[in-house]
């Protein structure tokens, strides 16, 4: 009679490494809530929807469906065991104000982003070269630049933080506006209309 128990092992191999290989590839954190914490809130959403088929795409059963393969079942489950009781690092900062890359920027702008999710406060970092210098930390979604020279490039970068760990940011840059030789009536170097428009843009998006 053939042993088939080699096979069987194979087999049950495959089906771990596949569960991993999801959990890994999704890289979700099973806050269904969203509340940047796994705990009974998410698990009480797992619970109403447990067991559900055919979970649609535009809200994969109130979120429960975490590996969002149409079905609430124990793999779902097993992305909210994995991170039980864990705070949940902060989003990555976005929309940088002014654009990255945007040339002429006056000598007096304003700094916005759009804070990450989850995000406590974040760290500051500008300066003249691809390695900028920590400014400090701070709660609010600006920072207003001092004593900036003409035509230089600046460089800045938003680290969120919370009780999770930090998020380092993207390295975002622009170049301020060149003087010239002028005969009294030299251009206000002072207004920086792109700060103005970010400014209102961020205000749009809280």
């Amino acid at each position: 009679m053939k042993n088939n128990f080699p096979s069987a092992i194979l087999v049950s191999l495959i089906a771990v490494i596949i569960l991993c290989f999801s959990t890994c590839l999704f890289a979700l954190n099973g806050d269904i809530s969203g509340d940047a914490f796994v705990d009974f809130n998410d698990m009480e959403i797992l619970s109403i929807n447990w067991l559900v088929s055919n979970c649609s795409e535009s809200e994969w059963c109130d979120g429960a469906d975490i590996d969002q393969n149409g079905d609430v079942n124990f793999v779902d489950f097993a992305f909210i065991a994995g991170k039980w009781e864990q705070v949940l690092l902060p989003g990555q900062a976005s929309d940088p104000c002014p654009g990255d890359g945007v040339t002429n920027v006056s000598l007096t702008p304003t700094l916005s982003w759009t804070a990450g999710s989850n995000t406590d406060s974040r760290d500051v970092y500008f300066g003249t070269t691809t390695n900028p210098e920590l400014i400090g930390n701070q709660t609010n979604a600006n920072y207003v630049p001092v004593a900036l020279s003409a035509n230089t490039t600046y460089y800045w970068r938003i680290d969120g933080k919370n009780a999770g760990g930090t998020t380092i940011g993207a390295l975002w840059s622009f170049r301020t506006v060149s003087r010239v030789p002028c005969d009294g009536n030299c251009p206000d170097l002072t207004v920086d209309l792109n700060s103005v428009v970010c400014a209102q843009f961020h205000r749009l998006q809280r």
